[in-house]
């Protein structure tokens, strides 16, 4: 079967890919953490792309660590495998959506930084109306869905 295959793939994958993203923090680290002892404000654009680096990869590290066991499982067909995947979704709200959005924030903060007439409180507004937003729909899901 195809599908078996992938997934076989998929899963032997995922060992260099957590080896990869753990290698990846300690090189940026050093920057990232300028960060925290510093003002925000004060924060230099390296360390802004420094902090989104180290963010986005331990977020992919987390989900590939939970999915990785959780497809090992499916794969193995062991009893735990249905409910690791009926509850990932609670693995990703962290690792990915809460990452994501704190990664491309560090990114995005890097690249206005270096722009004329920077001003933080353009990136800080929309982030939090994107926030704001996520959070209306999940309740509009909740009130509508089944």
């Amino acid at each position: 079967m195809i599908s078996h295959f992938f997934e076989a793939f998929s899963i032997g994958l995922t060992f260099p890919a957590l080896v990869f993203c753990l290698w990846v923090l300690p090189h940026y680290a050093g920057s990232f953490n300028s960060i925290l002892r510093f003002k925000l404000k004060d924060a230099e654009p390296h360390a802004w792309i420094a902090a989104g680096i180290c963010v986005g990869f331990l977020g992919e590290f987390v989900d590939g660590l939970y999915w990785g066991f959780a497809w090992l499982a499916h794969f193995y067909q062991w009893g735990i495998a249905g409910d690791l995947i009926a509850w990932g979704v609670i693995a990703n709200i962290p690792s990915r959506e809460i990452m994501v959005i704190m990664a491309a924030y560090g990114h995005i903060r890097a690249s206005m930084q270096v722009q004329p007439g920077f001003s933080a409180d353009i990136l800080n507004y929309t982030t939090m109306a994107a926030v704001l937003m996520g959070v209306i729909i999940s309740f509009i899901l909740l009130l509508t869905g089944p």
